[in-house]
């Protein structure tokens, strides 16, 4: 548990499927939980489920711990799960879990951190940093062998002028997420994120059927018409 702002109270939930030996190295994988539906503070609300952003990313995790948990898969690394809260308020959540609980120890045998965020989108991209990286170029090549619809995130993505992760002066599309936490302290993270970006707009990421996230329209229903392909597109996550 944690508090932010004063008066909001919030938590991080994690879970560990433990490697074969102890004191393996781990690999986080990670989406916030929380959304917009209400008004908190000087954030306004969307009226929405949260049914894509970020119902999806954690419906992702609850299925790929319950696989790992009944095929009893031997790893040679732990697989940490982390449930973020406060998120949509500003990374709250992954500042609170790097800052506070996660010690120098973990960070230290952390190799990889993937985040999950609004899967269900026309596309799932796939973003790791703003250098090539191995860990990107690992998972890309595993998704093309695999007959996966996971794509690179188009080096056209437009930047905009804000600090998102520490040292960079601008933020992307695929920045955008709790793994940036991790990233600024020079973790290996990779977001796969849904989306259009094809047909960006700062308002309408969400492609050609429309933006339903932070809106009354990211609920179930809204998936089912709007996205029909979304289940889809979260298996292939």
């Amino acid at each position: 548990p944690f508090t932010h702002n004063e008066e909001y109270k919030s938590q991080n939930v994690t879970a560990v499927y433990p490697a074969e030996t102890a004191g393996a190295p781990q690999i986080i994988l990670c989406a916030n939980y929380d959304n917009l539906h209400s008004e908190i503070g000087n954030m306004m609300s969307n009226g929405g489920a949260g049914a894509m952003q970020n119902g999806t990313g954690v419906a992702i995790l609850l299925v790929l711990a319950e696989t790992l948990q009944q095929q009893q898969v031997k790893l040679p690394f732990d697989v940490r799960f982390v449930f973020f809260g406060a998120s949509e308020v500003g990374l709250i959540g992954s500042n609170v879990y790097l800052t506070k609980q996660m010690s120098g120890a973990e960070k230290a045998r952390t190799v990889l951190a993937v985040n999950f965020r609004r899967i269900g989108g026309d596309y799932t991209y796939l973003y790791a940093d703003e250098v090539k990286t191995d860990h990107g170029a690992l998972l890309l090549d595993t998704a093309k062998s695999s007959g996966l619809a996971i794509k690179a995130q188009p080096k056209s993505t437009p930047f905009m002028p804000a600090q998102y992760v520490d040292t960079l002066p601008y933020v992307n599309w695929g920045m955008l997420g709790d793994q940036s936490r991790l990233l600024s302290v020079g973790l290996h993270t990779v977001s796969l994120y849904g989306g259009n970006l094809e047909t960006l707009s700062l308002s309408d990421i969400d492609g050609k059927a429309g933006s339903i996230t932070y809106t009354s329209k990211d609920t179930i229903d809204g998936l089912e018409q709007y996205y029909p392909a979304y289940g889809m597109r979260m298996a292939e996550a």
